[in-house]
């Protein structure tokens, strides 16, 4: 799947969602598995945000543009504080403005200029007291500089801040996945190896036994599981996972998390695994989405011999009571051999 090249008015489409839905989910699938990508797009977006938040001050925003920057913006607590502090930098930069183009004027409209400039220096009283005042404006220039230098300093302080804690607790919802998918092949071996011994014991004869999806795989089976949670709703700074099938393993375990969705909303589910810009490897039409509290859980059984090492996209798709198809959450992994 060939990305968008990245431009400023690809990425001011980008920040105030103007993007059509399939350029946004090509360059949703950018940011999660190149990271050159990744780099350039937020390189550029501080840029893009910069200027945004200018014209808005300036009134330069109209029209759905506007709503979008209100609603997006104002939303996020680290672009709403850099929005106050550039507003209060042109604000107080404003004052500093006005007597420079009241001098400009002033000269404009005033040619005998030169007298006044004689009397200053004819007038003791009067040159002091333009010397004063020259030096007070000077004091408060070094200090609004000063003060504008200092919260820009706060800004990238706080800004680095957010960012490393962000890391951190993506950093730490990774080991939480790792240890839980770690957990989860041990039960699932462990299982394997109870139906093993029981068909043993029983000649053949055990209970059948059904993965809670509409999919099932022969008794006795080897299995290799992977948690996916939807690129639709990712940051893009969480890691493409990983699916490691060892030698043995008969069959691929994708289990599919879905975040804010009633499955009694649609008639049924469809979902297609394709391997990166390439071909469909394995498709169902009647997905079973098992509701958990507000999210919901899918998992797909595919035999693991129709996956070879590469990247992989899988997309689940919801049919409505109309028969009209939504698409529900678009899911990137890695298939390591």
């Amino acid at each position: 799947m060939k990305q968008p090249a990245i431009n400023e008015q690809l990425v001011r489409r980008y920040l105030l969602d103007a993007l059509p839905k399939r350029e946004r989910e090509r360059v949703d699938v950018g940011l999660l598995t190149d990271d050159r990508y990744y780099e350039a797009l937020t390189t550029l977006e501080s840029e893009v945000e910069d200027e945004l938040i200018d014209q808005y001050l300036d009134g330069e925003l109209t029209g759905t543009e506007l709503e979008n920057f209100e609603r997006l913006f104002l939303n996020s607590p680290e672009r709403a504080h850099k929005l106050k502090v550039i507003k209060d930098l042109k604000g107080q930069a404003a004052p500093e403005a006005e007597p420079e183009a009241s001098a400009q004027r002033i000269v404009k409209t005033d040619p005998p200029y030169r007298s006044w400039i004689r009397a200053i220096f004819q007038n003791p009283i009067l040159g002091f007291s333009t010397t004063g005042a020259f030096a007070v404006a000077l004091v408060f220039c070094a200090s609004l500089w000063m003060k504008s230098s200092r919260l820009e300093s706060q800004l990238i302080e706080a800004r680095n801040q957010t960012d490393s804690g962000l890391r951190e607790q993506v950093d730490q919802l990774n080991r939480r996945n790792e240890e839980l998918t770690a957990k989860l092949r041990t039960s699932e071996e462990q299982r394997s190896a109870a139906e093993q011994q029981v068909a043993a014991l029983t000649g053949g004869e055990g209970p059948e036994v059904v993965p809670p999806n509409q999919n099932t795989q022969p008794s006795g089976s080897t299995i290799a599981t992977v948690i996916l949670t939807s690129s639709l709703r990712s940051n893009g700074s969480r890691p493409v996972p990983t699916l490691n099938l060892r030698t043995g393993v008969t069959v691929a375990r994708l289990v599919v998390n879905v975040e804010r969705i009633d499955p009694a909303d649609y008639k049924r589910f469809r979902a297609v695994v394709q391997r990166q810009g390439g071909d469909e490897v394995w498709r169902s039409e009647d997905v079973k989405l098992r509701p958990r509290g507000n999210n919901a859980r899918a998992v797909l059984n595919i035999a693991a011999e129709k996956l070879t090492n590469g990247q992989y996209v899988g997309a689940l798709d919801g049919i409505t009571l109309d028969d009209q198809t939504e698409p529900i959450g678009r899911y990137v992994f890695r298939v390591q051999r």
